[in-house]
């Protein structure tokens, strides 16, 4: 499918049931694989980016990259793209200098996110209350939760205008700061989020069951593709506009769900209480004339299934016929049996019902006339 087709029908993709979030997953993928908006010759190359960064190292940066080993890049790159690594470009350890007394920003993990494009709140704590036992970040720096189940959830954030725009915050996270404006912070935020860095990073992560945790290393040394700043700041306008439109879908689809089960639960309790056959025939004819639209999805099933049972104790499900006789009539016989044996020891003496009321009964019985199968096509119970 080329770029153009997929623009063109994403609406009628995403559109289907349980599609938004793959949606919003390739969405993510196509962003940091070059393939979401158009490439220019005239964009300043990602490797002169690259070169800008290393001029902000210091010689105890360029001793600890030496000892990191490189990584495989995963796939070609476009025109003007790079691999890179976030420890090349920034720091992926940062800290902070304030005077103790300065109110800054304080972020727990509950106050960061796993969606894309959610604002990150927090809270105002003078810096010396956590300045130690923290971990410190500051505006635009891009963090990324390290612990299990966090990560694994997508629980990622550039940080927002902070406090006298320094802060800190849990523990459980790992902070990348770019040098010298070589990288937009949303973009880091969209590889983040991608599935292939999220489920690359699960078998790396070590610790205990429950306490486990992504390394440094793949934060701070997996390949990273660097495109041009320019066509940075393209992609992520793009993955904005994209991840407003599944928004937008997903209300719809969710308003959609909403009616649809009022509207099942609407006719399967008139067909219920129908009492009249020409009321149950007619309340079974919008059943079965709007059968695809109330049943073709999972949740719907349950409901069906009791209705199926319900209509069958109640004598709905298939016609009556004259020939069978007459349930008193059987009853009589059971009870006949009953008194032999009571009367022979072989069971104890059962205390009889009296005959039920009309006013006391729960439904009434019969109203099977001119039932019909669902429509021609209709997917049987046995295939949900």
């Amino acid at each position: 499918m080329t770029r153009a087709t997929f623009f063109k029908h994403f609406e009628l993709l995403a559109d289907q049931p349980d599609a938004v979030a793959k949606m919003r997953e390739l969405v993510l993928q196509l962003a940091v694989r070059g393939q979401l908006v158009e490439q220019s010759g005239k964009d300043e190359p990602a490797h002169k980016l690259v070169d800008r960064a290393r001029k902000a190292w210091t010689e105890r940066k360029i001793r600890d990259r030496e000892k990191s080993e490189a990584q495989e890049p995963p796939h070609k790159l476009p025109a003007g793209w790079v691999w890179t690594c976030l420890d090349e470009i920034g720091d992926t350890n940062p800290r902070n200098e304030a005077n103790d007394k300065s109110e800054v920003g304080f972020v727990p993990m509950k106050l960061i996110s796993a969606g894309y494009g959610e604002p990150v709140s927090f809270e105002v704590k003078p810096w010396g209350e956590v300045k130690k036992g923290f971990t410190h970040f500051a505006d635009g720096d891009v963090v990324l939760a390290k612990i299990t189940p966090c990560f694994e959830n997508g629980k990622s954030a550039v940080i927002p205008k902070l406090k006298n725009g320094i802060g800190a915050g849990t523990t459980e996270l790992h902070v990348f700061r770019q040098y010298s404006g070589c990288v937009v912070p949303d973009y880091v935020l969209i590889f983040f989020k991608t599935p292939r860095f999220i489920n690359e990073g699960v078998p790396r992560m070590t610790g205990s069951a429950g306490q486990k945790r992504v390394p440094w290393d793949y934060f701070a040394n997996t390949p990273f593709p660097l495109p041009p700043l320019a066509e940075q700041r393209r992609i992520v306008a793009k993955v904005d506009e994209l991840m407003a439109l599944c928004d937008e879908l997903e209300q719809r689809q969710q308003a959609r769900q909403h009616a649809r089960g009022q509207l099942q639960q609407s006719t399967l309790h008139h067909l219920l209480s129908a009492r009249e056959p020409q009321t149950f025939a007619a309340a079974w004819q919008r059943v079965r004339d709007h059968f695809h639209l109330l049943h073709d999805t999972p949740d719907a099933i349950p409901q069906l299934r009791q209705a199926i049972l319900q209509l069958a104790v109640q004598g709905r499900l298939v016609p009556q016929n004259p020939k069978d006789g007459k349930a008193v009539e059987l009853l009589e016989q059971i009870n006949g049996v009953k008194t032999k044996l009571v009367k022979a020891k072989q069971l104890r003496k059962i205390e009889q019902f009296g005959v039920v009321g009309d006013d006391e009964q729960p439904f009434a019985f019969g109203c099977a006339r001119n039932f019909e199968h669902p429509p021609a096509g209709a997917m049987p119970l046995s295939d949900r």
